[in-house]
């Protein structure tokens, strides 16, 4: 999935989404998942039936596990766009499969990321992964149960974490200069204490020694060395181990349908409350943070009891039970049975033979056939024969199923199906015989024939004198062939001909066209990095280099790259398909200051075709020689 360029995609509250084990999320434009403390945004695995119930319809079959999906990969600055990336209120679960992307959330140059009041974990590698972003708030978050590190900041500055849950395998990993607390604020923090700070860390050893529920020794804690600069200097702290489990849930009640009960409940005041815990009829269903369960696939006119235990963040589980039976409804049979399936033919120049198999349903009584919208039989029976019918000719078969208390089912179960036809002597008959995408070395050759028929094109120079061919055996209705390895310059002339499976063939009139003349110079594409130039500083900058189609990038001599007097010191192929190019600025010659400078770039091909393109920037001198 990508949210495109200048793209916002909003999801709303109570939104569940979910991946398969190859699919992933990368956002070029914006992403929005702002959900509510009550209806959480949830991105999950597919075998998650905890969130959305069961999506892959396997029941039990499987489970989720950590790495069952990719990643959400903010895009930002280094591929030039400007992935925005927005959590607040989400569940973010069983992803990290990839070593590349190695996390549930991965931000890459982007400078607009916050991740608030939310869940990350079950991770197969990181949590939340910022590579080279600035300025993002992590605050408010359970981030726990991740197989490398809960949060992992490489070449990342100035974001702000504090007011965090962390228990990982590693906690953090910081290589930057980031900010791990906030001032010393009264307000609850995420653990429930008096005092907003810093964060709640696993393996914090050191002690708090005021009873403020902040950490006054081997701070600033870093995390067993993960955080290489700097670190927490106000770690969350437990004034004492908390043995109080959280007030059960109140206010149970339901709504109720034949085949299914929706119960909802107003969860306890606790800061610290986390989740509850289902039973249906004491068998342990799902835990969940919402005030809400459906419990779907029921019997009709059947008792069902829910119970339930809450729990807090740390454990404490509240053993009484809070118990509500409720039955299904009762009402009259109006369920019509399944369609049929597997419907099926064999046909005759004269007749059709369809089988399907019958609904399995206890009820079933007959199948209603129709023939081209013509009700034709009533029948129990799984196959019905159309006789007396003419060669070559559609017929379509409708079925409708019919319980034993005469409940339809609406649905059309259809197949069209053509009778044999006599045999074929008519030669396919060509048109538009066309020649497109010429270029100097390939062209496509096209044209139409009124029934299936193969595709063969001969050609030469000379007209009537065809000495090269091209052919393809599929048969098809529209032709193209593709020719290639010609002469620039040149006029080909050319026939087609097409061949239908009965043996019947047909050849065009002759027609030609000329391939394109190669330029003397080839126009590149060229883009210099940065726009912006300091002749006063060092190093080296950078011009992509892109040529018109017809031409491969790979045979550009990097050997012969100059520009503007600076001869390419490197040069290599991008994954983009354009081709990177390095120079030395001190190597530019009577290149002056201005805001807009056409800096050029020229070159040559292996094969000795020169190329020439520039780009307009804007070149300064500040610095060292001012």
């Amino acid at each position: 999935m990508t949210v495109s360029d200048d793209k916002i995609l909003t999801l709303e509250p109570g939104v569940v989404v979910k991946f398969n084990s190859s699919a992933y999320m990368d956002v070029i434009g914006t992403l929005n998942a702002s959900g509510t403390a009550s209806d959480k945004i949830v991105f999950t695995s597919l075998k998650d039936d905890s969130f959305g119930g069961d999506t892959n319809n396997d029941g039990s079959a499987t489970t989720p596990a950590p790495g069952d999906w990719g990643y959400i990969k903010l895009n930002g600055v280094y591929y030039y766009y400007e992935g925005k990336g927005i959590f607040d209120h989400c569940i973010i679960r069983y992803g990290g499969s990839t070593t590349y992307y190695p996390a549930n959330v991965y931000s890459y140059y982007t400078d607009s990321f916050s991740f608030n009041n939310s869940v990350c974990e079950y991770s197969e590698r990181n949590g939340i992964d910022i590579h080279f972003s600035n300025g993002g708030n992590i605050i408010g978050n359970t981030i726990t149960n991740n197989n490398q590190s809960g949060i992992y900041l490489s070449g990342s500055n100035s974001n702000l974490i504090y007011n965090n849950y962390f228990n990982n395998t590693n906690n953090a990993y910081d290589n930057g200069n980031n900010r791990w607390n906030t001032t010393k604020t009264a307000g609850t923090n995420i653990i429930g204490g008096l005092y907003l700070g810093g964060n709640y860390w696993s393996n914090y050893t050191g002690k708090d020694q005021d009873g403020d529920g902040l950490g006054d020794t081997l701070t600033p804690h870093n995390s067993s060395g993960g955080i290489q600069t700097g670190g927490d200097y106000l770690p969350l702290t437990l004034v004492g181990p908390d043995t109080t489990p959280p007030a059960s849930i109140t206010n149970l009640q339901n709504v109720t349908g034949q085949t299914w009960i929706n119960w909802s409940w107003t969860n306890p005041p606790d800061a610290d409350f986390n989740y509850t815990m289902v039973y249906l009829d004491g068998v342990l269903v799902t835990n969940t943070s919402k005030p809400c369960y459906n419990a779907t696939g029921l019997a009709p006119d059947t008792n069902y009891e829910i119970g339930t235990h809450t729990v807090d963040k740390v454990g404490n589980m509240n053993t009484t039970w809070v118990n509500q039976t409720t039955k299904t409804l009762h009402g009259p049979d109006t369920t019509p049975p399944a369609s049929i399936t597997n419907l099926q033919n064999v046909t005759g120049q004269t007749w059709i033979n369809w089988s399907w198999t019958n609904p399995p349903d206890a009820d079933f009584n007959y199948t209603m056939v129709y023939l081209d919208g013509v009700l034709e039989t009533n029948t129990s029976n799984p196959c019905y024969n159309a006789t007396g019918l003419s060669p070559d000719t559609n017929y379509e078969i409708g079925t409708h199923t019919v319980d034993q208390v005469g409940n339809i089912n609406t649905t059309w179960v259809n197949q069209t199906t053509k009778t044999l036809p006599g045999p074929d002597t008519t030669p396919p008959v060509i048109t538009n015989v066309t020649a497109t995408n010429i270029t100097m070395n390939s062209a496509t050759i096209s044209w139409d024939t009124d029934e299936p028929s193969d595709s063969f094109v001969k050609y030469g120079t000379e007209s009537g004198n065809y000495v090269s061919t091209a052919y393809d055996a599929a048969d098809v209705t529209t032709h193209r062939i593709a020719l290639t390895g010609l002469s620039a310059n040149t006029t080909y002339y050319y026939v087609v001909n097409s061949t239908d499976a009965s043996g019947n063939s047909n050849e065009s009139l002759e027609h030609n066209f000329s391939t394109l003349t190669p330029p003397t110079v080839i126009p590149a594409n060229i883009v210099i990095k940065p726009e912006t130039l300091n002749l006063n500083s060092t190093g080296v900058f950078t011009a992509f280099i892109t040529l018109p189609e017809g031409y491969n990038i790979i045979d550009i001599d990097i050997s012969t790259v100059i520009c503007e007097g600076a001869l390419a010191v490197k040069g290599m192929v991008a994954d983009d398909k354009k081709y990177i190019a390095k120079f030395d600025r001190e190597d530019l010659v009577d290149v002056e200051p201005g805001d807009s400078v056409t800096i050029a770039v020229t070159g040559t091909l292996y094969a000795k075709t020169p190329f020439a393109g520039n780009d307009t920037i804007t070149v300064i001198a500040e610095g060292k020689n001012d």
